[in-house]
């Protein structure tokens, strides 16, 4: 099974397998000039010129439904009850990366809903019930969402 990467290029963030770089002999990808971080830890490349990353963040305390066009960060404090925080569908957002984070010590949960019948990381629903919980997740473009 390949590694899964998100590349940074000059078309922005995107999740590809290890062989559809290395046997990039058609040009699939072009524009992959800054390649980023694996899913264990490992960097591969070179950032060069890119020295900062500018996100919008959001601090919600109730049920949220993310939109394509919404922040990538998100903060959840779940101290009123828990909140359900539904993703976009992945075919919109291929690519496109979201974090959420728990940020309080309430006993409550996030509960992380991918759209329709997707998944994340191949199960219907994520639950944050430590604060400090943050998965940084992307869009496969096709069904899922994955952990990176």
């Amino acid at each position: 099974m390949a590694r899964r990467k998100i590349y940074f290029g000059s078309l922005g963030p995107h999740i590809y397998d290890d062989e559809d770089l290395i046997n990039d002999q058609d040009g699939d990808f072009p524009g992959l000039t800054r390649k980023a971080i694996a899913t264990d830890g490992d960097f591969f490349g070179d950032f060069g010129r890119l020295t900062g990353l500018k996100v919008a963040l959001s601090n919600l305390t109730g049920d949220y439904t993310v939109d394509a066009d919404d922040d990538m960060i998100l903060f959840i404090d779940t101290t009123a009850g828990d909140v359900t925080v539904t993703l976009p569908t992945v075919v919109d957002v291929g690519g496109r990366i979201y974090s959420v984070k728990k940020v309080d010590s309430s006993a409550n949960k996030v509960i992380i809903m991918p759209h329709g019948t997707e998944t994340i990381e191949d199960e219907l629903k994520q639950e944050l019930v430590n604060e400090g919980d943050s998965p940084l997740m992307a869009a496969d473009g096709v069904s899922n969402w994955g952990f990176i």
